[in-house]
């Protein structure tokens, strides 16, 4: 059974069934997601245009989704203020070198590290779309510990 209009869920009370408003902004509840937008709510959050003005599908963000062409001109503005802040910092591949996390070559914007153990080619900057290889090192630390029989004992055997 579909809802007789979007944003209402069925919920049962006292033994009767109703539709109930799940729309997250209508109640005012402050949840950074509504799952279930009335029509009124289900807008991008940049330029408020509906679902059914969009032709590609969007982007979900905190606080509802965005439109491709708003996700694709925010996406090239924070492009294009990486790259300038990179080159204004003199920012340079040297500075890439040995570093605890994975820095763009290009923009200098630092990269998700998640599940990059092995290293990789042809890796892409999520902010600037730069291509860069990524080379992991390992140092090898040690950690050392009593022999759990000596450990019984108050030092090594004679």
């Amino acid at each position: 059974m579909e809802p007789p209009a979007k944003g209402l869920f069925a919920d049962r009370i006292d033994g009767a069934w109703y539709w109930v408003c799940a729309c997250e902004k209508c109640l005012g509840t402050g949840k950074t997601y509504n799952y279930s937008p009335c029509e009124a709510h289900d807008r991008c959050v940049t330029c408020n245009c509906t679902r059914a003005d969009l032709t590609e599908a969007p982007w979900g963000v905190q606080g509802g989704w965005r439109c491709k062409p708003c996700q694709e001109t925010l996406d090239a503005a924070r492009k294009a203020e990486a790259l300038a802040a990179a080159e204004a910092n003199g920012h340079s591949e040297d500075d890439c070198v040995y570093t605890s996390d994975i820095i763009c070559p290009y923009c200098a914007t630092k990269q998700s590290s998640d599940d990059r153990h092995e290293s990789a080619h042809g890796l892409e900057c999520d902010t600037c779309g730069g291509k860069f290889d990524l080379e992991v090192e390992w140092s090898p630390s040690y950690t050392t510990t009593k022999a759990r029989a000596q450990a019984q004992q108050k030092g090594p055997a004679s």
